[in-house]
């Protein structure tokens, strides 16, 4: 039950659980004036002290029994409530939060505290505040160093603070929160320092978005769902991230990973396959990332894979083994390189050395040759769909300079070299960094109209995909009316007849391009010197 009563300034006692850390002077001496001439508008919220008699401690209104002490009033109206000590902070913790001054860190660790109590739900309820907003304010009490010191004086944007804390990974939010010189301060800039450093792109994900694996470390939700997902459509954390759909939470990611690789592993064992451990997955990416080397001790199985069939192999389910990339957690299947030289040779002898006759006995170098004629047939296959989306003219043209625009933005440096190739543009050399932003501009803004559809699906088919024609690109030609089959095939045939006619067909035609590049070598030297 509440009563209101007169009560003596001098019986008031501040509350040792004030959320409140910080009060500015100036606006604590203009509230004292205030009270002088007008009285306290609003009366104090006090609870009996049980062990002093006639004590009361102000749970609600410490700043104003401090201004009422400087005013010298000696009377004041207080509203008694019987309040045990959860109640009491409850209290506290919920008028120090309507407050409109409230400093950000303060207002975290405050939320925390009562989350922790009541769940997120029914404190969102109870504030009129919403889950994210509630859920970014809690982040703020990670911050730690410089970036802590920068936001309670002001001097780092909100904004960028969220970002920071966000990051689930506590090495590299540590990193970001001491390093904030080197980044930058603004929201724009950590959102992209996190998008080009640190954030994993969901599209790469080796396991499956729409399950939840129940391991350990994980969010528990599908990542549709995922608050962390910055291209989530439902409980998007962080609008400034949502340009692609990328992870903020890489414990859970790599949870996910981890737990899919193992039910693979497992389901590939039962059959009688084998896992390498990280060890030996060392071996296969020696820097991490990127493709297997020549020298690895593994060769991935695709690239066996149509040799097998040539040298009518059986190759043993014993001998080929699932691995996990350490570093971006890609799975893929390899055989030892033991067992693939032996089908190389086996495939070499089956085809009377044709290996020989082309002025090759290495096995090593024909599998190098196949995989640079795989390179330049997707670079061509590329170039070769991206020329033809070019020639789309069907897009709604009232949206084609704005996205277009957009999308161009989005390429890097290998995606425009596609795109000046498909639409026979000479990008000129030696340009520094901005030179390349304005011709790359230039070039956007003097599309036409026609042409602007078409650009737009060249950007999209790149982004989707930068080092491969995949399924989607295959999709979006087909839907404009493209017989994609027929570009593969003419591909195919070009790069067959290219490495064909360039390949001498044995050592002595060998030895003869050999002589005639000396030759030239030797001629171009004194067309310089002269």
């Amino acid at each position: 039950m509440n009563t209101t009563v007169e009560l003596a300034v001098a019986a008031l006692e501040p509350s040792r659980t004030n959320p409140r850390r910080t009060m500015d002077k100036t606006t604590l001496g203009e509230l004292a004036a205030s009270i002088r001439a007008n009285g306290l508008l609003q009366p104090l919220l006090v609870r009996p002290i049980a062990d002093a008699k006639g004590k009361y401690e102000v749970v609600c209104g410490n700043r104003r029994l401090v201004a009422l002490r400087e005013s010298g009033i000696e009377k004041c109206a207080a509203t008694i409530r019987e309040l045990t000590d959860d109640e009491a902070a409850d209290a506290q913790q919920v008028e120090n939060l309507q407050r409109e001054d409230v400093p950000p860190l303060e207002e975290g660790e405050a939320f925390s505290t009562l989350v922790k109590k009541h769940g997120i739900d029914k404190v969102a309820a109870k504030i009129g505040k919403t889950t994210a907003f509630i859920r970014r304010r809690m982040m703020l009490t990670r911050l730690t160093g410089q970036a802590r010191k920068l936001l309670q004086s002001g001097n780092l944007p909100i904004k960028s603070a969220e970002l920071i804390a966000a990051v689930e990974d506590e090495a590299i939010r540590k990193e970001l929160c001491e390093g904030l010189d080197e980044t930058g301060i603004t929201p724009g800039a950590i959102a992209e320092y996190l998008r080009r450093e640190v954030l994993v792109k969901l599209a790469a994900a080796p396991f499956n978005k729409l399950k939840v694996y129940g391991c350990p470390h994980e969010d528990g939700r599908v990542c549709a769902d995922c608050p962390f997902n910055t291209g989530a459509e439902k409980g998007q954390l962080f609008p400034e991230l949502a340009k692609d759909a990328r992870c903020l939470n890489g414990k859970c990611f790599r949870a996910k990973a981890d737990a899919d690789f193992k039910l693979k592993a497992e389901a590939h064992a039962a059959k009688g396959g084998g896992v390498l451990g990280e060890k030996d997955a060392k071996r296969c990416w020696p820097y991490g990332h990127g493709s297997y080397f020549d020298d690895a001790a593994f060769v991935p199985l695709e690239a066996i894979r149509p040799v097998v069939k040539v040298a009518k192999y059986n190759l043993a389910t014993k001998d080929v083994l699932i691995v996990q990339n350490p570093r971006t957690f890609e799975v893929r299947w390899v055989v030892p390189r033991s067992v693939a030289v032996e089908i190389w040779n086996k495939a070499k002898a089956l085809t009377n050395g044709a290996s020989h006759e082309r002025g090759s006995d290495n096995p090593q170098r024909d599998e190098r040759r196949r995989q640079r004629i795989e390179g330049e047939k997707r670079k061509s296959m590329r170039i070769a769909y991206t020329k033809a989306l070019g020639a789309v003219t069907s897009i709604d043209a009232k949206f084609h300079p704005s996205l277009a625009a957009a999308l161009a933005g989005k390429l890097n440096h290998d995606q425009w070299r596609v795109i000046c190739a498909a639409r026979a543009v000479e990008k000129p050399k030696g340009m520094t960094w901005e030179q390349e932003r304005r011709f790359e501009k230039k070039l956007v803004s003097d599309l036409t109209k026609s042409q602007l559809a078409g650009f737009v699906l060249q950007c999209l088919v790149l982004i989707v995909d930068s080092f491969n024609v995949d399924t989607s690109t295959r999709t979006i030609a087909s839907a404009a009316g493209i017989n994609g089959k027929k570009i593969e095939e003419a591909v195919a045939d070009a790069i067959r007849e290219r490495f064909t006619a360039r390949k001498p067909q044995s050592k002595a035609d060998w030895a003869s391009a050999r002589s005639r590049r000396s030759e030239v070598s030797k001629v171009s030297v004194a067309a310089k010197a002269a």
